[in-house]
């Protein structure tokens, strides 16, 4: 409650007879029929003026809440300093809409319980302004991403695939309806490594074509030893002699080449997926050799034998 005696008189029209927004805002919400207004608690010093001209106009008083704003974790008012700060914004880093609004919904509220992974649906049955907290809230780009990868690995392949049509098309990438099935594996196995869209994609992306570079580090740990270059051509023999291209039997043949060489079998399976990805870490590698298959993993083979006979 705020005592009348404490508010200044304030401005309702400019000199040239056009309101100001205290009036505007009460006008336009009268109009639109407007019954509760939720908003940021930066507007509670608005609110007592606005009252006085529903009151004044004899209109119906809407319902008032004022909502905690959200902060950075500087602890000051969340600014694009921060970060993204637009939906569009958040939409082209690969974040799902259904996370975000999960997210948002979480600063300064809470279901009651220690859920945090909801639905649309579920939030919308449980939503309730009495659970909402008066402190500020801070935006938490770690638990945002947490939330989008909960929601990104729940998704279908099937959905994700729907997904990424678009962007498919954009890089002028296709999967025809027979490689569909391989693709859809793979989907499910990087998505839950993934915590963006845009990280899911970029998982994925050895799928369309053979590594035109290689990971640093996994040169110089993998490829760059005096042995490298018969290890990748023992891993092509053994390949090109595996009649069934299944992981099971992709599993046996290799580490029984492992025993063989009297090494581990990381020895090989490093190298081997450096070679097939170009990079030093990827979704499990006998998984990966089955989705490639065997002429693409070959020829990738042939390609990091080549690569290595040039270091």
């Amino acid at each position: 409650t705020i005592n009348h005696a404490e508010l200044d008189d304030f401005v309702i029209l400019r000199s040239d007879g056009s309101p100001v927004y205290q009036l505007a805002v009460v006008v336009d919400d009268h109009q639109m029929g407007i019954t509760h207004v939720i908003r940021g608690e930066d507007h509670l010093s608005n609110t007592p003026k606005q009252i006085l001209i529903y009151e004044a106009m004899s209109w119906t008083v809407p319902e008032f809440a004022h909502l905690p704003l959200i902060h950075g974790p500087d602890g000051k008012r969340l600014s694009k300093r921060h970060g993204a700060t637009s939906v569009e914004e958040f939409h082209e880093r690969g974040f799902l809409a259904e996370a975000l609004f999960n997210y948002l919904c979480l600063l300064g509220w809470a279901p009651g319980d220690d859920r945090e992974i909801l639905s649309i649906e579920e939030l919308i049955q449980l939503f309730s302004l009495e659970r909402v907290g008066k402190k500020n809230a801070i935006f938490d780009q770690k638990k945002l991403d947490w939330v989008n990868g909960k929601h990104l690995s729940a998704k279908s392949s099937s959905d994700i695939i729907r997904l990424t049509a678009s962007l498919l098309n954009e890089k002028d990438r296709k999967v025809v309806n027979a490689d569909i099935p391989a693709f859809s594996k793979l989907i499910d196995l990087a998505k839950i490594r993934a915590q963006t869209f845009t990280e899911l994609m970029d998982t994925i992306s050895f799928y369309f074509e053979a590594p035109q570079t290689y990971e640093e580090k996994g040169v110089d740990t993998y490829f760059s030893s005096l042995n490298a270059s018969d290890i990748l051509k023992k891993l092509h023999n053994v390949l090109n002699t595996t009649e069934s291209f299944d992981e099971a039997t992709l599993e046996t043949r290799i580490r029984d080449l492992a025993d063989a060489e009297g090494v581990k079998a990381g020895q090989l399976i490093h190298p081997l997926r450096l070679a097939l990805t170009g990079r030093t870490t990827s979704p499990g590698i006998f998984e990966i050799l089955a989705i490639l298959g065997k002429s693409s993993s070959l020829d990738r083979l042939n390609k990091a034998v080549a690569f290595v006979s040039g270091l």
